[in-house]
Formats: C-alpha cells, sequence, structure tokens
C-alpha cells in the first residue's frame, strides 16, 4: 500500500514514531512527504469517476492515483515539521475538496489480481449528515474532527459553537454538551467551534 500511494505499513511506523516525538527519522520524514502527496492529489481531482474503475463488480482505484488514508492524517497530527503556510494550504484545500466531493465512495486497491482494501475508510465523508449518522458514522467523523483538530491545521480562533448544535438540532442535554466542544472543526471553513 505505501509503494501506491496509499498509506501502509511504513506509514503506520511512521506514525508510531511520530507519536513518540521521533520525527526527524529519514523514514518518518519520507512518509510526511507521501503523506502530502496523498492530500495534494486530492486537489486535482474532479470527480470519484477520474480515479477508479470497475473491476470484478468493485470500483478499485485506477493505476497511478494516490489518496489519503487515516495513516497519513494521523502522521500530520502529531507531526510538526511539515507546517510551514504552503503545506498548510494544501491540507485545508485537499480537506475541502473531500468535503466537497462527499460523500465519497469505497474504492479498493488493484495489486496484481488481489483487491485490497486501503485505509480510507475514515476518509470517506469530511461533510457529514450530522442527523443520518448511526453510531459508527458518528465514531468515524470525531475520529476525523480529532485528528484534524490536534495541530493539523492549527486553527487561530474559536468561533460560533453554536452554528454546531443548530446545524444538527440537537436539543437538551446533548444541544449544551456540543456548545461545550472545543475539538469541533467544521471541514469546510476549516475553523474551530
Amino acid at each position: 500500500m505505501d509503494s501506491k500511494g496509499f498509506g501502509g505499513s511504513e506509514a503506520i511506523r511512521a506514525v508510531l514514531f511520530a507519536k513518540g516525538g521521533l520525527e526527524e527519522k529519514n523514514f518518518v520524514r519520507y512518509q510526511v512527504e507521501k503523506a502530502l502527496e496523498a492530500f495534494d492529489f486530492v486537489r486535482s481531482v474532479g470527480s470519484l469517476s477520474e480515479i477508479t474503475e470497475n473491476y470484478g463488480g468493485k470500483l478499485v482505484f485506477k493505476e497511478g492515483a494516490r489518496w489519503p488514508s487515516i495513516y497519513h492524517l494521523r502522521l500530520l497530527a502529531f507531526t510538526k515539521e511539515w507546517r510551514s503556510e504552503p503545506n498548510k494550504k494544501l491540507l485545508i484545500g485537499a480537506i475541502r475538496r473531500l468535503a466537497e466531493m462527499s460523500p465519497i465512495e469505497y474504492a479498493l486497491v488493484r495489486h496484481k489480481a488481489q483487491l485490497i482494501a486501503p485505509a480510507s475508510v475514515f476518509m470517506d465523508d469530511f461533510n457529514s449528515d450530522m442527523d443520518k449518522l448511526d453510531s459508527k458514522g458518528w465514531m468515524m467523523w470525531f475520529h476525523r474532527m480529532e485528528l484534524l483538530a490536534r495541530r493539523v491545521l492549527q486553527m487561530k480562533s474559536l468561533r460560533s459553537r453554536d452554528r454546531l448544535a443548530s446545524y444538527n438540532q440537537y436539543s437538551g442535554n446533548q444541544e449544551r454538551n456540543l456548545r461545550r466542544s472545543s475539538l469541533v472543526l467544521t471541514p469546510l471553513t476549516g475553523t474551530l467551534m
């Protein structure tokens, strides 16, 4: 998966070292570059159909396509050296593009005749309809948002916490709990609420 640009065992290894504060290792830096390349690729995609095809009744990524995985997002969340202004703009543009394309149909990676499930399962919906999320959907949404809020986009302002509550139309204690949250990130605007 690493060689195809989808984040595999080397990306996972880099994440573990980054969580341990060892981002200066060459292989970690290399995987950070690959993560940024995967997010950069997203910005050039007009639609998922441009980079996928049908193979044996399954949707698969075409040869040469790249796609960010949850490992890429984790790696960027736990490293700092990549955070130049151009790279931050790259990532924000990619997240916006993912939100525009959401929900993103699940696609597999083909290696010879084998179909492999990439770790993009958590990367399929950056613009969720909060009224329709089930337990699994909420778990995936919170996981993505936690990683985005964890230094990936380094938000500068805490705006309008009430927007999420009104957006979701929650009531009672749920609404009050959402208003108190400072880790909720709006994918389209890149602001914390």
